[in-house]
């Protein structure tokens, strides 16, 4: 075999690698429930991953189980004074579509995700992390979120794993705007 036939079947083999894989997210995206969920945006650019938006999805955690032993979690000055003290709940989760909205049921460890709750929060608007990354093009203006306004994002949720980004939209005042990245 001479090295030109070696490197052909190398080409061969890692084409088909890659189209494996973009088969896969485009067998789930066709056949995996999509939902829309309320998101934060935080991190609008890494220089080393490129340019993207880091999403964190806002769910219902008002059904997850609480206990009274809850974390303590506290801030402290340059002296170690305490400033800020907080309580809250993280539950391990796993993620699933039910009647149009991105549900979390607790789960046992090994739980790709969590939910952090804090104490006197919302227990309808509880992040889900980690977060999802939407990646955007070079050229492509950022969206800036006026007050008022919402984010949401239409996932595909997969039977196993987070949720995968599909679509981002800006809701105001009840109207949808999809966001169009050209």
């Amino acid at each position: 075999m001479t090295s030109r036939s070696r490197a052909m079947w190398l080409l061969g083999i890692q084409m088909l690698i890659v189209c494996s894989v973009a088969g896969k997210y485009w067998y789930g995206r066709a056949t995996y429930p999509r939902v829309w969920v309320r998101v934060q945006s935080f991190d609008p650019e890494m220089p080393v991953r490129g340019r993207y938006l880091a999403l964190t999805p806002l769910v219902d955690a008002c059904g997850l189980p609480r206990t009274s032993d809850r974390e303590r979690f506290e801030r402290y000055d340059d002296k170690r004074q305490p400033i800020q003290s907080s309580a809250y709940w993280t539950w391990r989760v796993t993620t699933h579509a039910d009647k149009g909205a991105l549900v979390v049921t607790a789960a046992k460890e090994s739980a790709p995700m969590d939910v952090e709750f804090h104490f006197g929060d919302d227990c309808h608007r509880v992040r889900l992390l980690p977060s999802l990354d939407l990646f955007i093009p070079d050229t492509a203006k950022l969206p800036r979120q006026e007050p008022h306004e919402e984010f949401w994002m239409e996932v595909t949720v997969p039977p196993a794993g987070p949720p995968r980004a599909i679509q981002l939209a800006t809701s105001l005042d009840g109207k949808w705007q999809p966001l169009k990245f050209n």
